[in-house]
């Protein structure tokens, strides 16, 4: 075995203590105080092992407080049940702060049943039904009864098993040696003894490890379910070695308040499996489970400060060499969002984005689902995405000959900015080629998916102000309207932080509730809410800063500085009270949570002032055509100029669809039909819809 050797200097209890006592004992004076618990105590000491037994004899019903504080301040409690524990009420209220503590605290408890039938504890028959005639009336009755079942329910130790006291006493100090963490063995070195994770096998249970734990993380339950599956864990020690740790949902209340991710602690006494499956976080052989025995000790002073971190070159994933059942670390540059959507999955909306990442000259796509979405978000609202984003244990996937990275539900950890020797050797490569790193960022944002025109025009769903308000729905749609006015009640920009969510002031910082954290940098965003109408109905938009800033060519900060305004002013500028009286398409979103003839606002999503663009959408809602198909590649065409007469000729003649240039002539082709099937079945069914509808004028 190979063991960690760590030198201290600190009394008989460990360096590793953060309680005051190792054991306590409990004990009905009257009957174990000269014999049993005396010789438990003295053998508990002579193996260094801190204990305390109150000596005084029993007076009055209440334990001290001091004794109180004592039980507090124990790791481990030993109960010793005797034939006249139960008529002290004393040793019975001793037993309810102990059972406190094992619940509230993950106190260990030991009972051991001395000279009486662990069923009498249990169920409080012979002796012990006898005391509690005597009890008959007392306000704690059931508490008593409940702590006595409680405890004798647990694993612990009978002299009914054994020939003398000295065999028992050896038991039950080496039960207590194994629950306690890592004792000093030689007392006169103070050497502490371990084992290194990479000696883990699954030949015992009584491993010993110091670790740091590097990820932690909480399976979901059944979706009817209020407790989590499981918890689980990646542990490192100090060489860098890791190994996998899972804690099944009956133990997760034991131990959970006294784990946390980043912290160092001792642990030991687990079973250990084989570490097999698809996403495994760790390549070493066997992982740990976690008992209800299980030995766990936060450590204050030793420190590991090996990288939590193993970093695989894209290289070795993109030429298929890596092996994809283990999870992965990598660091790159986010140079551009690919796409974004979202699907339903077992009755639940699952956002997705997929982002492009840049590492040694090459590029991988990365899908992130759910809550990574918001914190890739988050990172990019900042604008210093030329920083490093670091994504802790992501899966390799191929498909259709592509390798890829997908975020793990709820393991994964995506880390901004985080300060490792491969973030400093990418931001020195940043800074002596700014102008290429930027001319690389800005690329994949410059050419979305789909453009404006197409956005407008065929991918999203036409309807009035009032048809709108009649949706049931979750969606969006696309709306032409005329501004009315600016409305002055609410201020037309607020104060946000880097994720552009609003603060509010507190403790002379802000506190962004989004983030969850006091922030000192902020940033102003617009926020206008505009009465908007048609020839059906008026409504509200609020319209945010991106749109408005693209709608005023202005951004919200240099607004302010123009007009030297303050940080509460409501009154509108100019700039934007110009608006009114525009008519504009705007993309708004629907939420069926909201929805309701009494609708205060709808929030826009998008917006085009571009002519053109609303002549057509003018000219397409007079035909009354609906586009059921995305139209794939639609902005390589064009429609011709204007709409002069609702004759047959000059409607065939403004909805043809013609080339844009001459690589476009030739994918309307038959010959180059099946490279645009999804187009060509758009606009077939266009057509289609048009001609019918010129038709039924004629």
């Amino acid at each position: 075995m190979v063991e960690q050797r760590i030198m201290s200097v600190v009394p008989s209890s460990s360096n590793s203590c953060t309680k005051k006592y190792d054991v306590f004992i409990s004990y009905r004076g009257k009957d174990t105080r000269k014999n049993f618990s005396s010789h438990l105590y003295e053998a508990l000491m002579q193996k260094k092992v801190e204990t305390y037994i109150d000596e005084d004899i029993e007076k009055g019903d209440e334990i001290s407080a001091a004794l109180m504080k004592a039980i507090e301040d124990s790791r481990v409690s030993i109960v010793v049940f005797s034939e006249n524990f139960a008529s002290s009420k004393w040793c019975l209220n001793e037993l309810i702060k102990i059972m406190d503590c094992k619940k509230e605290l993950g106190q260990i408890v030991i009972p051991v049943f001395y000279s009486t039938d662990p069923s009498h504890v249990r169920n409080q028959t012979g002796r012990f039904m006898e005391s509690f005639v005597k009890h008959e009336g007392e306000p704690n009755c059931i508490k008593w009864k409940t702590a006595l079942t409680q405890a004798a329910n647990l694993a612990g130790w009978s002299s009914q098993n054994y020939r003398t006291d000295a065999e028992l006493l050896k038991d039950i100090v080496g039960d207590v040696l194994k629950r306690l963490p890592p004792r000093c063995r030689n007392q006169y070195t103070m050497e502490c003894v371990y084992d290194s994770v990479a000696s883990i096998t699954a030949e015992k249970k009584t491993w010993r490890i110091q670790v740091k734990i590097i990820r932690m993380w909480t399976i979901p339950g059944l979706p009817n379910s209020r407790q989590p599956f499981s918890v689980e864990m990646v542990l490192m020690d100090d060489k860098g070695c890791k190994i996998h740790a899972s804690m099944r949902r009956a133990l997760i209340y034991k131990f959970i308040s006294m784990l946390k991710e980043g912290n160092i602690y001792c642990m030991g006494f687990f079973t250990v499996g084989s570490n097999d499956g698809d996403y495994r976080t760790t390549k070493h052989d066997f992982k740990l489970n976690f008992e209800i025995n299980t030995v766990v000790e936060e450590l204050k002073e030793p420190s590991i400060t090996h990288s939590p971190y193993s970093f695989v070159p894209f290289n070795d994933m993109l030429e298929k060499e890596y092996d994809m059942s283990y999870l992965v670390d990598v660091i790159g540059l986010v140079t551009g969002v690919v796409s974004k959507r979202e699907y339903i999955r077992q009755e639940r909306k699952i956002r997705m984005i997929v982002i492009e990442i840049e590492s040694g000259g090459l590029k991988m796509d990365c899908a992130l689902f759910g809550n990574y979405v918001d914190e890739l978000n988050s990172f990019l609202g900042s604008g210093e995405v030329a920083s490093p984003v670091v994504i802790q244990f992501a899966r390799v996937k191929t498909f259709r000959g592509k390798v890829s990275l997908q975020s793990m539900m709820h393991g994964t950890k995506l880390l901004f900015r985080e300060n490792v020797p491969e973030s400093i050797k990418l931001m020195q490569r940043i800074t002596q080629n700014s102008e290429a790193v930027s001319t690389m960022l800005s690329q994949p944002n410059a050419s979305p998916k789909y453009n404006m025109e197409q956005d407008f025009l065929f991918l999203t769903p036409r309807k009035t102000i009032e048809e709108l308000k009649d949706l049931k729905e979750d969606c969006f749609c696309i709306t032409l309207a005329t501004i009315k006015d600016i409305e002055e009640s609410d201020n037309w920009w607020y104060t946000a932080c880097k994720c552009n969510k609003s603060v509010f002031p507190d403790s002379n910082m802000y506190f962004c509730a989004n983030c969850n954290l006091h922030v000192v940098t902020t940033f102003p965003r617009y926020r206008i809410k505009l009465r908007v109408s048609d020839d059906t109905d008026s409504a509200s938009f609020v319209v945010f800063d991106h749109e408005v800033s693209s709608l005023l060519k202005i951004k919200c900060a240099d607004m302010i500085k123009k007009h030297n305004k303050a940080i509460n002013a409501t009154s509108v500028p100019r700039e934007i009270k110009d608006l009114i009286g525009k008519i504009l398409l705007f993309k708004v979103e629907i939420k069926k949570l909201n929805n309701s003839q009494f609708q205060s606002s709808y929030a826009v999503k998008r917006i085009s002032d571009d002519e053109l663009i609303i002549e057509k959408f003018l000219k397409l809602s007079a035909l009354k055509i609906e586009f059921d198909v995305p139209l794939v590649n639609a902005n390589k065409f064009k429609f011709c100029s204007t709409l002069t007469s609702p004759s047959k000729q000059n409607l065939l003649q403004d909805f043809t669809c013609v080339s844009a240039d001459k690589d476009c002539t030739e994918e309307i082709t038959h010959s180059k039909r099946k490279r645009h099937d999804s187009f060509d079945l758009a606009m077939e069914s266009r057509n289609n819809k048009i001609l019918k509808t010129l038709k039924d004028t004629e």
